[in-house]
């Protein structure tokens, strides 16, 4: 149930909380991204890369309230 502004944890090669996500909506999320075409900070879907990010989310979700 996340909503637009929230972040999110990923682990990875067996390391808890190695990323960190902004939700953006319609499953997308802001992030530390090399492949990017950027370079750097990049958008990404859940559920692109064979859900590689879905299978990593840890489920921690916190909402910054301003």
């Amino acid at each position: 149930n996340m909503r637009r502004g929230d972040i999110f944890f990923f682990d990875a090669d067996g390391v808890s909380f190695d990323h960190v996500a902004l939700y953006l909506g319609n499953n997308l999320f802001l992030h530390d991204s090399p492949s990017s075409p950027t370079g750097g900070v990049g958008i990404s879907n859940m559920y692109d890369l064979d859900s590689f990010w879905v299978d990593h989310a840890n489920g921690t979700v916190r909402r910054i309230v301003g």
